[in-house]
């Protein structure tokens, strides 16, 4: 699942064992599982105590850092969440990578007066992030200068994620409200997730500035089309799900991937990392999200362009829409 990875809003610091006198090296996995426990989405679905046991009857004694994440790793396996991941030292990691290819965002005005633009998601670290959401914006900047657009299609089919500010902050201009979701924890509290040109925050706490590009996009208010799929994934729904707060918008295709849950970054000391799932996707009415967002207009993933377009083109309501794409189908 690591591919679908995304960085979100707060880091904790895990101390590895680094003096036996003072922190063994069962303190640390009793730490590091405490953590788990507390935090993970699935706290109020596991017996801690029968998981706990299975993952220390599979370890004699933890006698230095490898047996910890071991045991961490199997923790991990055992919860199940299907998104969450432990990173040993040794495990490559993307997100400290600074080699990664950016990719290419493609763009073109459709039938003269309909803006398109094709998100593929990118998972990197938190610079080459920053350059392509930076790229997004100046993208949608020469789109919208090119043309008079009526209307938008934003394509996320094949999207699979990246850290959550990044592909927000790039599209910031098309936003109408900045609120652009809902999270929730497993104590039931709600976090509301911002995004304007200028930052990207969750409740009152800045998780991203965007110094780039800022502007007023000219096309501002046209009706938005997204385009989703089963390959659409975790930073990618969520940001087709952020369209869903906005007006005049509209999903095509089929149900998302389903990796909803917002991942935390536990760092250690070795460069261990874990990604944990701790929060829920909601949808507008706070329902959480946990198995895909479902498009408003149901087709194959070849169909959603087609249809997209027709709505752009004559505001057809979704009911009539679904029955074109029934059609469609047959």
């Amino acid at each position: 699942m690591g591919k679908y990875l995304i960085l979100t809003i707060s880091i904790l610091f895990v101390l590895s064992c680094q003096n036996k006198k003072q922190w063994t090296y069962n303190d640390f996995f009793e730490q590091a599982f405490s953590l788990i426990e507390e935090r993970s989405i699935k706290k109020n679905e596991i017996d801690w105590e029968v998981l706990k046991r299975t993952v220390t009857d599979s370890i004699n004694h933890f006698q230095n850092n490898e047996d910890v994440y071991r045991a961490i790793g199997y923790t991990v396996s055992l919860i199940n969440d299907g998104h969450s991941i432990f990173l040993s030292p040794q495990t490559p990691n993307v997100f400290t990578a600074d080699t990664l290819p950016i990719p290419d965002i493609v763009t073109e005005i459709i039938d003269d007066d309909i803006g398109y633009i094709k998100l593929t998601g990118f998972i990197a670290n938190v610079d080459n992030s920053r350059i392509y959401s930076r790229r997004i914006r100046e993208s949608l900047y020469e789109l919208d200068r090119s043309s008079i657009i009526t209307g938008w299609i934003i394509d996320v089919r094949e999207n699979n994620g990246g850290m959550a500010s990044m592909m927000p902050l790039g599209l910031a201009p098309m936003f109408r409200d900045s609120l652009i979701g809902y999270h929730v924890n497993n104590k039931g509290e709600y976090f509301s997730e911002y995004c304007t040109n200028e930052y990207y925050r969750i409740e009152d706490m800045m998780v991203e500035k965007n110094s780039a590009l800022n502007f007023n996009l000219l096309n501002k208010d046209k009706p938005i089309a997204v385009l989703i799929s089963d390959r659409t994934a975790s930073a990618g729904e969520m940001l087709a799900s952020s369209f869903k707060f906005q007006k005049n918008t509209m999903t095509f295709s089929t149900p998302t991937k389903g990796l909803t849950s917002s991942l935390e970054l536990m760092e250690f000391n070795s460069n261990a990392k874990l990604f944990l799932a701790t929060m829920y996707l909601c949808n507008r009415d706070k329902e959480i999200i946990n198995s895909g967002l479902n498009p408003d207009v149901e087709c194959s993933s070849e169909k959603a362009y087609e249809l997209a377009i027709k709505w752009l083109k004559t505001p057809y309501d979704s009911a009539y829409l679904q029955k074109e794409s029934d059609r469609l189908w047959d």
